[in-house]
């Protein structure tokens, strides 16, 4: 299968059995999507057409592309067979089961960082907060999926988590009495931006959480120094929050590396001695994990 698609400027064609990624100009694009279903002369005919009127798109130049793409699948760089056709079936008849859920329990956020994947944490939709009722049916989903599993994870992530609080203290109460009914041992993360933490949530996240993510895009100064940038982080009450919780707990910070001069940054913003190893992310990101 091919999947065709275009992004930010660029060609994409993607091989999804053998995980090829293409970036090509707009005749090859336009050449691939016709060679399943049409001969060389077809294709030629529709280009011509389309790109007759450019002086770098010639006949020659059509069928020289249209060999580099058959070449291509020859090469299994393209339309590669689906090795694992046979082995699909209905997934609702799968045997297997559903250990950890990612809950998003507030679908918005209280800050505005223009950079952000989650569109401000709205996911292109309506702000809305996660209802105790539809996180308890969430709950309950994980549990009677579960089969044997003992340990089930759950992550409140949004948007901000810490703006439905509330519910969220609730429902891992909710948890802790479906574990003595079940047998179940429920872990929590918290997914959260820090602004809104304060004794009562890092108490919380003590006693409930067995991990806590904290989102750092760096200094003051860093932050606001750019346009659309909006997390003017107070350094020492930030690094006061990092040391207070548990040793145990997990504490991984995400940055846009063209935000931050990282590894300055970093040595500000964490206590001596707890700079951990930065690895790459993602594209462009960076996480830190505590030292061991």
């Amino acid at each position: 299968m091919v999947h065709q698609y275009q992004l930010n400027g660029y060609n994409i064609v993607l091989d999804t059995c053998s995980g090829s990624v293409h970036v090509v100009d707009d005749v090859a694009y336009d050449i691939i999507a016709m060679y399943p279903e049409h001969t060389a002369d077809e294709i030629v005919s529709a280009m011509m057409a389309k790109y007759g009127d450019r002086e770098d798109v010639t006949e020659e130049d059509l069928r020289q592309c249209i060999d580099d793409v058959t070449n291509l699948k020859e090469a299994g760089k393209l339309w590669t067979p689906d090795t694992y056709e046979n082995m699909a079936f209905d997934f609702k008849n799968r045997n297997t089961v559903v250990k950890a859920l990612c809950l998003h329990v507030a679908h918005t956020c209280n800050l505005n960082c223009s950079y952000c994947f989650a569109s401000q944490g709205r996911y292109q939709g309506d702000r809305a907060l996660m209802s105790f009722e539809v996180g308890k049916r969430a709950m309950d989903f994980l549990i009677e999926n579960s089969g044997t599993r003992r340990n089930l994870e759950v992550d409140f992530f949004g948007g901000e988590p810490l703006m439905n609080f509330d519910m969220v203290k609730k429902l891992v109460a909710y948890c802790r009495e479906q574990e003595k009914i079940h047998n179940r041992n429920f872990r929590f993360t918290m997914t959260t931006n820090g602004m809104l933490i304060d004794d009562d949530v890092i108490d919380f996240c003590n006693k409930e959480c067995h991990n806590v993510v904290l989102s750092l895009d760096g200094r003051k100064r860093v932050t606001t120094a750019s346009a659309g940038l909006c997390r003017p982080w107070q350094l020492q009450y930030h690094r006061a929050q990092v040391q207070e919780f548990r040793k145990n707990a997990a504490k991984r910070i995400t940055t846009w590396r063209e935000l931050t001069p990282l590894k300055t940054d970093f040595t500000t913003i964490l206590p001596s001695g707890e700079l951990g190893l930065l690895t790459d992310l993602r594209p462009g990101g960076l996480t830190w994990e505590p030292s061991a």
